[in-house]
């Protein structure tokens, strides 16, 4: 998935090892895309705590009711 600026997503880290696995399932905002020699990293405000995490294009799901917030 490649969110746009603003898209609406939610966070898919699905093994549970992985210590971002804590975010799994939440939405959140993309609020800033930065490009990095391996590819986009999406900087997104979870909707459901104070925090900005960053995510590659693999960790991003749609959100659940698939809608856009602008």
């Amino acid at each position: 998935m490649h969110p746009r600026l603003g898209d609406r997503v939610r966070i898919d880290v699905p093994d549970e090892t992985d210590p971002d696995f804590r975010w799994h399932g939440e939405p959140g905002l993309v609020i800033n895309i930065t490009e990095s020699e391996l590819g986009p990293i999406y900087s997104v405000g979870l909707e459901n705590y104070s925090i900005t995490i960053d995510a590659s294009p693999r960790d991003l799901r749609p959100p659940v009711n698939d809608r856009l917030v602008r």
